[in-house]
């Protein structure tokens, strides 16, 4: 018989289905659905002990104010700066965030108010503080200069009073941290720049009078401008008096080489002499006409007209075509127009002169004033920046005192914050019960999606064929239900439990691939008692031998006492009588079946060789016989056995039998030179619903 290997028999696998997906999600189903039901009833339980929460919001507006404008010294000497908007949203998130002003908040409102239910294990007003700093959120909107200020807390008018109690607080806090300075103390200096100042630009006024300056920037600047503009005019002009030189020269050389006096009308005529010789290739090719119409080609007249219209061709080739008929003379307009040019380009020339001198001495003009402007510059800008430095210091004083003094009527740092959204309670708190619910509820789906997977992991027990195949690596022949899915099946009076019809067709024809002897043999062969071989045994008899005529017997080997194949029959409505003078065979009924007496029953083992006679007799007698064979665990002769069967089948029932008992059993057969061509589940349940099974 063929031997397979490991690999051969992992290539007969079934392909993964739905309905084998599904099947460990309802095997496992009751496992799954407490791994479910635990997370979900701990979620309902914290939901149920939940309180709501509720949260004030307010918004503030932080302005851009003198606030964080760093000025410098009074006296100039300092450049003023500012910082962004991410430093300035930064530094009042900081002030919100003092512990001092959620201390200050908790005393005013009331520490037992606000956390009523709390117990302090220590120092009550700093474990508050912490915990008022997890519920305070202050975060700064994106882009923009509002900070968000939200606070939880389980009294919605506690939150809001102390929401408003923090901003009042972090307002009050600005204020001493912004504080101006008196206005008061700025005076003395603010009158010593005043003084400084006049005598500056007295000064500044008697020099300008002196060289004659109003501002001495913008006429430098324009001298500057007016010098350029010259310089620019100069060279244009010179590249205009070039130009116009260097083409008065080109054209007077022009007009030298130039004739005043030149042909100005030629007349060319058709030539006599092509004239006359085409009339008289023209009379000649009419005679020739005249003489072809005649007389045959190579006539000697026809050759003599051809030789000499051929001359006449030649002579007409080389004759001038064109003669000179008449001869015009008069002034040349070229001369002309060099000489008008020439003329021009002179009188250009020295108005391009003319003008040259004139931007010259307005040059000379223009650059003796710049280097007065030059020369008086450094001390002109030294009076000017001392003029500009005291009253650019004096106006900074002057700001600062005015600061001062309208801060300390007007607070000053409260109108850089806005309140532009003062606590505001959500009108329902948020319990976060569905989120604990959905958590629970997410977390019981992966626990039971876990719980499945590892007990479809460890399962050593086989529910669905495609189980079968992958653990065994053998193809699963039959798949024989039990149940509603499955019950009594066949015809006739005794009806098969397990097998249909097409399950003993298939079997039938799978032993007819293999077996090339006559009499067949089919051995049934389990790990453990009770797998259900005697009853597949039968139905297998019964079906084929109800189907097809063929003598089928049914070998009992090594049987439990009361459990013989014969007693299961009588059970089952058989009517069983000898069908042998020895009374070995008994048949059923009328029928086509026959049954074994036990060999080797009442406990006795069956040696090797009496076993292997018995079912060669068999073999010469019947058309197919199905060995009932003893389980392994009782006895090993359905192994020692199996080399001489055409078809070995193990039959391991669904959910019960483990993985490595049908591998052991599998081995055994193999090792004994034989070989289990495929594997019978027995006793298969469908666990999932006919409706959604039906549907797959």
């Amino acid at each position: 018989m063929l031997q397979h290997t490991d690999t051969d028999r992992q290539s007969l696998q079934s392909p993964l289905t739905l309905r084998e997906l599904l099947t460990p999600v309802f095997f496992f189903g009751r496992q799954a659905l407490l791994a479910f039901v635990i997370p979900v009833v701990l979620a309902l339980a914290a939901a149920s002990f939940a309180k709501p929460v509720y949260v004030a919001q307010s918004r503030l507006l932080i302005l851009l104010g003198s606030d964080y404008v760093f000025n410098g010294d009074a006296s100039g000497a300092g450049q003023g700066m500012s910082f962004d908007r991410a430093q300035i949203v930064h530094a009042e998130t900081e002030i919100l965030g003092s512990k001092d002003i959620r201390v200050s908040a908790l005393q005013a409102i009331g520490i037992d108010r606000v956390y009523p239910h709390a117990h302090w294990t220590g120092d009550g007003v700093t474990e508050a503080a912490e915990r008022l700093d997890k519920d305070l959120k202050v975060e700064d909107v994106p882009q923009s200069n509002v900070i968000e200020l939200t606070l939880k807390n389980g009294d919605p008018a506690v939150a809001k009073a102390l929401l408003d109690k923090i901003v009042a607080l972090y307002i009050d806090r600005r204020r001493e941290v912004f504080g101006r300075a008196d206005a008061q103390a700025l005076a003395p200096e603010r009158a010593d720049l005043e003084a400084r100042l006049g005598k500056s630009e007295a000064a500044l006024a008697a020099f300008a009078n002196a060289h004659a300056i109003g501002d001495y920037n913008q006429e430098l600047q324009a001298v500057q401008t007016q010098q350029g503009q010259l310089q620019n005019e100069l060279e244009t002009v010179d590249q205009q008096l070039a130009t116009a030189s260097a083409r008065s020269a080109v054209l007077a050389g022009r007009v030298h080489k130039t004739q005043p006096v030149v042909e100005l009308l030629t007349d060319n005529g058709r030539s006599q002499q092509v004239e006359d010789l085409t009339k008289q290739l023209l009379d000649l090719q009419n005679r020739r006409r005249d003489a072809a119409a005649k007389y045959q080609d190579g006539y000697p007249l026809v050759a003599e007209l051809d030789r000499q219209i051929a001359a006449l061709q030649s002579t007409l080739q080389g004759a001038p075509q064109n003669q000179v008929t008449l001869v015009r003379k008069g002034v040349n307009p070229v001369y002309q127009t060099l000489d008008t040019e020439m003329a021009i380009a002179q009188s250009d020339s020295a108005g391009l002169a003319g003008g040259r001198n004139r931007i010259e001495q307005s040059l000379q003009a223009v650059n003796k004033r710049l280097a007065e402007m030059m020369d008086i510059g450094p001390q002109y800008r030294a009076l000017s920046r001392d003029v500009a430095t005291i009253e650019a210091a004096l106006q900074d004083v002057t700001k600062r005192a005015e600061d001062a003094s309208v801060e300390a009527s007007l607070d000053r740092s409260h109108a850089n914050v806005r309140v532009i959204q003062a606590a505001e309670v959500q009108a329902h708190g948020h319990s976060g019960r569905l989120p604990l619910l959905a958590a629970g509820v997410v977390l019981g789906l992966a626990a039971a999606a876990a719980t499945i997977v590892v007990l479809y992991a460890l399962s050593e027990v086989m529910v669905s064929p495609y189980e079968v195949e992958t653990k065994l690596k053998l193809p699963a022949i039959v798949a024989a239900p039990r149940g509603r899915l499955g019950g009594r099946r066949g015809e006739g009076p005794l009806r098969a439990e397990y097998l249909n019809v097409n399950d003993a067709y298939f079997i039938v024809r799978l032993l007819a691939s293999l077996s090339k002897k006559e009499g067949g043999v089919i051995e049934l062969i389990s790990a453990a008692e009770g797998e259900g071989v005697t009853t597949l045994a039968i139905d297998l008899a019964l079906l084929v031998a109800a189907r097809t005529e063929l003598k089928v017997l049914i070998l009992d080997v090594e049987p439990r006492a009361g459990d013989e194949t014969s007693t299961r029959l009588v059970q089952r409505g058989g009517y069983l009588h000898q069908a042998s003078p020895s009374g070995s065979v008994l048949q059923l009924g009328n029928t086509r079946a026959y049954v074994s007496r036990p060999i080797g029953a009442g406990g006795k083992s069956l040696s090797e060789s009496d076993a292997l006679k018995c079912l060669e007799s068999a073999r010469a007698h019947y058309d197919l016989v199905i060995v009932d064979a003893p389980a392994l665990e009782s006895s090993y002769t359905g192994v020692a056995i199996a080399r001489r069967a055409d078809l070995v089948l193990a039959v391991v029932e669904a959910e019960r039998t483990r993985a490595a008992v049908a591998n052991n059993l599998i081995d055994r057969i193999a090792a004994s030179g034989a070989e289990v061509t495929g594997v019978i589940l027995n006793k298969r349940r469908f666990h999932i619903p006919r409706m959604i099974y039906s549907r797959l």
